[in-house]
């Protein structure tokens, strides 16, 4: 019934599910870091995605999920080339990402669980899990096999997943149903 009734829907909450990716996984290739210091880029980083997420949880109602989605997905894309900058700090890069794409959870989420009816939204946030779970798996071997011949090649990889969620972002705000500020019961 998922992939007859709701087609688009479940391939815009899937693709979102490519762009949630394990940057930090290049950062040791690209900075040479010991495993100390990628645990304090990491910690910069997790400052950055709380302070974002936190950010754009309060503006979900305010701008609106159409608006946010395509705005954090297309600069996480074009973040992801911060990395180039290979003599800035990595601590200061890396929350600078962060802040940017880590706060895509915080509409993604929103909204994944907003465009299926009652009837169906367990059952497609289960297979959801299931499409990130594989994603979140498969995703970073890929990364770090373009990585290991040259980390641009990582970056690039990177900022293509982001662009699948930029453009199923597009579809969205073309098709999707804005839920800014709406009650549960009038969505989907």
């Amino acid at each position: 019934m998922i992939l007859t009734k709701y087609q688009w829907r479940f391939l815009f909450s899937a693709s979102m599910s490519f762009t949630i990716l394990t940057t930090y996984l290049v950062l040791s290739k690209v900075y040479n870091l010991s495993s100390k210091q990628v645990s304090e880029v990491l910690f910069f980083g997790s400052v950055g995605g709380l302070i974002g997420g936190l950010v754009v949880a309060f503006l979900n109602d305010r701008v609106g999920r159409k608006v946010l989605g395509v705005s954090i997905s297309g600069l996480s894309a074009l973040a992801v080339f911060l990395f180039l900058l290979t003599d800035a700090n990595p601590k200061v890069l890396y929350f600078l990402y962060s802040l940017i794409a880590f706060s895509f959870a915080s509409v993604a989420y929103v909204i994944a669980t907003e465009i299926y009816p009652s009837y169906i939204r367990a059952y497609a946030i289960g297979v959801l899990s299931v499409v990130g779970r594989l994603s979140g798996a498969f995703a970073p071997v890929l990364v770090i096999a373009l990585a290991n011949q040259d980390y641009r090649l990582g970056l690039l990889c990177i900022s293509l997943f982001w662009l699948v969620g930029f453009f199923a972002f597009v579809i969205y705000a073309i098709k999707g149903k804005e839920t800014k500020g709406m009650p549960i019961e009038q969505i989907s």
